[in-house]
């Protein structure tokens, strides 16, 4: 059996997550959210907190932290100008979790409604130590209905020695009630640079060797949370011997290497079709997360955008990967590049939905070269005006709701297609370009099936033409892009 000095060693040799190291201790130290701090900082200085509190925003922002150092400096025995001292014995106890003052409360597992009530039964006692007692309460808004109404009355007349703090990171699902009993506070996704100044400060601290490019990665891939950048860092850390470097914890983290996705879009800008098929194959035969390859072409797609109106890409490249990026981004039309970006997002919600996600970005590869193909679309014959010849058999919306049944797949396949006319049970088909025919006779079998059993069809013949993408103007969707990405 241990001893209980040897589980004292065993708990002092246990590793602290970097998040919790270092964790702030001050307003000083948070970084972002300059506003709320501000404001909560003079709200103590001044001696004129509220009764509520609501911290709102994204998870790994700091509302946790930020309430715990709003409850310091107020029950602070030294404070200097609204700042905690962290020497005193209040300040020393709520960092070590020790206050009785202090009272957390996990809102996913107290939701309950006699949760609330013992809460309340225990509202009216006066802090033992403290000069308010500080109710925090974590996740509010898993809160059922009726322990939401069980708090409002305390929340509306609360005693004066109780101040509440509430976070969330759904404010839609907090009742409008609770919203208007309290100060609201909103937290914003820290910025890529305040990421990176915090990255930097805890490896100098623990000796890590980064490289630039590393730090870069993890800030881009935390999604503007600081509690998930340093747990990235620690990760990396933990499993990488050495220095760690971009092409390390590219591997390290599952990601997709820019290198890769800067060779697939120089294939398909010289319409290298096959080949590019072919990269994909590779990725999906070795494991790779397709789902992770989207994401990253289509942040690599913003990069070209940005480029395109002369800010930085973003991206963490070498001078060759730069000097390629910048040639593609000169390259494309904007209204291409916003096409490209669309059919990216749109290939990410379908491989949600399929089981052969291979198909997913295959059928993008081809769409992404029909948008390029001749640099423009607009050769194609624009039939929106053409008449449609149906003898009533078959209605157009009717068919093509039929036809998605085959397999979700088969819905990318059809985005845009009309159906052109149905004579001597002869139908045409209008599709976006040649690759889409190509893989829509693959489906014939599945197709002839559905036409037989739906709608009494039988031994149909099916033609095909190119009806081409819808067309988008230079110059609108030079505005879209400037008004989406904020450069106007």
């Amino acid at each position: 059996m241990p001893t209980d000095r040897s589980l004292d060693k065993a708990r002092d040799l246990r590793q602290v997550s970097f998040y919790r190291k270092y964790r702030p201790m001050t307003f000083g130290e948070v970084y972002g959210q300059s506003k709320v701090k501000q404001t909560l900082q003079n709200a103590a200085a001044h001696g004129t907190a509220g009764h509520a509190y609501l911290f709102a925003g994204p998870r790994g922002t700091g509302k946790t932290t930020l309430a715990r150092i709003f409850a310091k400096a107020l029950n602070c025995l030294q404070p200097a100008k609204g700042e905690p001292c962290n020497q005193c014995a209040v300040c020393t106890a709520i960092n070590k979790g020790a206050a009785f003052d202090l009272i957390e409360i996990d809102g996913a597992s107290n939701r309950r409604i006699d949760d609330i009530r013992e809460l309340k039964e225990r509202i009216d006692q006066v802090p033992s130590v403290q000069k308010y007692k500080v109710y925090i309460i974590d996740e509010v808004h898993m809160l059922t209905p009726e322990a939401f109404n069980a708090l409002l009355k305390t929340l509306e007349e609360p005693p004066a020695h109780v101040i509440f703090i509430m976070a969330t990171t759904e404010i839609h699902k907090v009742p409008a009630t609770i919203i208007s009993r309290a100060q609201r506070f909103d937290f914003r996704f820290l910025a890529l640079d305040e990421i990176k100044a915090s990255l930097k400060k805890v490896a100098q601290i623990e000796k890590i060797k980064i490289d630039d490019e590393a730090i870069e990665l993890i800030a881009e891939q935390a999604g503007g949370g600081l509690r998930d950048a340093l747990g990235l860092l620690e990760q990396a850390h933990t499993f990488t011997t050495g220095q760690i470097d971009s092409a390390e914890l590219t591997n390290l983290l599952g990601l997709f290497d820019l290198h890769e996705i800067v060779a697939v879009m120089e294939m398909v800008l010289a319409g290298r079709g096959k080949e590019a098929l072919q990269a994909v194959g590779r990725f999906y035969n070795s494991g790779h997360d397709l789902t992770l390859m989207l994401a990253t072409l289509s942040r690599y797609l913003r990069g070209l955008i940005l480029l395109k109106f002369g800010e930085s890409s973003r991206l963490s490249l070498n001078d060759e990967l730069t000097a390629k990026s910048a040639a593609q981004a000169k390259g494309l039309r904007t209204d291409q590049l916003i096409n490209l970006v669309k059919k990216v997002i749109e290939a990410e919600r379908q491989i949600k939905l399929v089981a052969h996600r291979h198909l997913v970005v295959e059928l993008l590869v081809l769409e992404m070269l029909a948008v390029l193909e001749g640099g423009a679309v607009a050769t194609v014959p624009d039939i929106s005006s053409r008449p449609k010849k149906v003898d009533g058999k078959v209605d157009e919306a009717e068919l093509l709701s039929t036809l998605k049944k085959i397999n979700n797949g088969f819905n990318l396949i059809l985005n845009g297609a009309k159906l052109l006319s149905f004579e001597d049970n002869e139908l045409t088909i209008g599709l976006a370009c040649d690759m889409y025919q190509k893989k829509f006779k693959e489906h014939l079998e599945a197709v002839h099936a559905l036409l037989k059993a739906d709608f009494g069809l039988d031994d149909v013949k099916i033609k095909f033409e190119v009806i081409g993408f819808a067309k988008s103007s230079e110059e609108s969707s030079e505005e879209l892009a400037k008004e989406v990405f904020e450069l106007s």
